[in-house]
């Protein structure tokens, strides 16, 4: 009984980690609008630019991009073919999207496994972005790991 308990409360705290950090993809998503809009008008207006608004929004675009596949997989909100499920038996169609939940996750395992590697490659050499802004490389990197 004790199992269960502790199964359930740590679906819930991931969960709650996902509903957050979909709040920070939402936030980092209108922080790029926002900065992409400055840009456009200080460069407009006094012929200058802000130099670290596309490294910044590229940076942002990848947080964006990883932590929210995390929360379409929890929505099931993927891009399905259903083509093929909807000429299969109940049985088959259950079978197929077990297998190919488990392919899946064999691969987001693979791609964390690989991405921690590199981060901590990273952490080791001390390696820094090398563009308008130096940003230590492991921590724009970690977040594929997740």
């Amino acid at each position: 009984m004790e199992n269960v308990k502790e199964s359930k409360s740590v679906s819930r705290a991931y969960n709650k980690i996902i509903v957050f950090l979909s709040y920070v993809a939402g936030i980092l998503l209108s922080l790029i609008a926002l900065s992409v809009t400055a840009e456009i008008i200080v460069r407009k207006f006094t012929n200058s630019s802000l130099p670290w608004v596309i490294e910044c929004s590229e940076h942002a675009l990848v947080f964006i991009t990883f932590i929210g596949a995390a929360w379409v997989i929890r929505e099931d909100a993927q891009v399905k073919v259903d083509l093929v499920l909807s000429h299969l038996s109940t049985r088959n169609s259950a079978l197929l999207n077990t297998i190919n939940s488990l392919l899946g996750g064999l691969l987001c395992g693979f791609i964390t496994y690989r991405s921690a590697l590199t981060v901590w490659d990273l952490l080791k050499r001390n390696i820094y972005t090398i563009k308008t802004l130096e940003i230590p490389m492991a921590p724009l990197y970690s977040v594929i790991c997740l």
